[in-house]
C-alpha cells in the first residue's frame, strides 16, 4: 500500500512554524492518509509538550477510529541492529506502519533512565510496494518519501549528527505499528 502524502514540505514547513509540526504529526498524518493540517488536534498535550510519546500516539490513533497491531515492541535494552530486520516488520504490503525510532547514545546505557532516552527518538512512517518506490519505502518529515535505503543512506546521517554530540551513531526501533484505516 502506498500512501496519498497530502502535505507538501512547504506544508510541514509551515505547520512547523505555526504550531511546532515535527516528525510524529507528520508520520501520523501519512499512516492516516490525512492533511497534516488534519492531525493538529488528535495528538493529545502535544502543543505543550512539543513532542510525540507512543502513548500519545495510541491515544491519536484512537481518537482517529484507526487501530494499530504491534509488528514489534522490543524490551529497552534490545537493539534491532540489522536495518533490513526493521523493514521486513514494518514494511508489510497491506497496511502503512509508524515506526518510532530511537537514537543510542548515553541516555540508552545501562542504567539510564527511560526519560533521558524519550527526547532523543523520531517517528517516520513506513511500507512495502513493489510497484512504487521500492519494496521498502520509508516518509519521513526531514526527506520526504523515498527507498528504505535512500533513508539510511541519505537522510540518516545528518539526522544522526544533530541529535547531539555524545550520540553514538545508532538507532533501534521502540515500535512498529501497523497502521489499520478507520477500525470500529
Amino acid at each position: 500500500m502506498t500512501p496519498d502524502i497530502l502535505f507538501s514540505e512547504q506544508d510541514a514547513r509551515q505547520a512547523a512554524d505555526e504550531w511546532g509540526a515535527n516528525c510524529g504529526p507528520a508520520a501520523l498524518a501519512v499512516a492516516l492518509g490525512l492533511p497534516l493540517s488534519a492531525v493538529k488536534g488528535l495528538i493529545p498535550e502535544f502543543d505543550v509538550k512539543g513532542y510525540t510519546t507512543p502513548r500519545m500516539m495510541r491515544t491519536a490513533l484512537r481518537h482517529a477510529r484507526a487501530r494499530a497491531v504491534a509488528a514489534y515492541l522490543p524490551s529497552q535494552s534490545q537493539s534491532a541492529s540489522a536495518p533490513q530486520t526493521v523493514w521486513d516488520l514494518a514494511c508489510d504490503p497491506s497496511t502503512i506502519s509508524l515506526v518510532r525510532i530511537q537514537w543510542a547514545g548515553p541516555w540508552t546505557a545501562e542504567g539510564a533512565t527511560w526519560k533521558g532516552a524519550q527526547r532523543h527518538t523520531h517517528w517516520i512512517a513506513a511500507w512495502g510496494d513493489d510497484r512504487a518506490i521500492g519494496a521498502h519505502a520509508v516518509f519521513d518529515v526531514n526527506g520526504g518519501a523515498r527507498e528504505a535505503a535512500s533513508w539510511v543512506r541519505d537522510v540518516l546521517p545528518p539526522l544522526l549528527a544533530s541529535v547531539e554530540p555524545k550520540s553514538t551513531g545508532s538507532w533501534h526501533p521502540t515500535h512498529i505499528w501497523r497502521v489499520h484505516r478507520h477500525a470500529a
